[in-house]
């Protein structure tokens, strides 16, 4: 259950670096597993890798998502690197992607650099980036207000 490796769950549950950076790192510093118990609604944003198991729905800025077999994430995503096993539905804006055996990505895809594996689904428009800030979403994320009406 506890160990004292560094290195976070790989798709399959296992320890080890199958699905981190190409680096062999897990971003700035760590990482952060979302069981696949968990359910989130909301924004998330973190600057180390995030391992999605569970559900996410919302707006996820992280340095590298990977998203298990079990893993669903729907909403606004911007990471420099995101590796997908599970589903992910919406906006994406990745600098590196990876659409591992099994994967169901459909949405709007921005990318630098992709990896489609055999049996991954990709649908969607798909746009490619020379480099990864010209993929900058330019809109602002709506903050949402509270208004009184009389």
């Amino acid at each position: 259950m506890f160990s004292k490796t560094k290195n976070p769950p790989d798709s399959k549950g296992q320890g080890g670096q199958g699905l981190l950076s190409a680096t062999g790192k897990a971003g700035k510093g760590g990482f952060s597993v979302l069981g696949p118990s968990l359910r989130i609604l909301g924004d998330v944003i973190a600057e180390e890798a995030v391992h999605l198991d569970g559900s996410l729905e919302g707006t996820l800025t992280c340095d590298s998502l990977i998203v298990g077999t079990q893993g669903r994430f729907k909403g606004r995503l911007r990471a420099r690197e995101a590796r997908i096993a599970g589903e992910v539905e919406g906006a994406l804006y990745v600098e590196k992607l990876t659409a591992e055996t099994g994967a169901c990505i459909s949405g709007e895809i921005h990318y630098t650099e992709l990896t489609v594996a055999a049996g991954a689904r990709l649908e969607g428009p798909m746009r490619y980036a020379a480099t990864f800030e010209e993929e900058t979403p330019t809109e602002e994320l709506a903050t949402p207000t509270l208004k009184t009406v009389s």
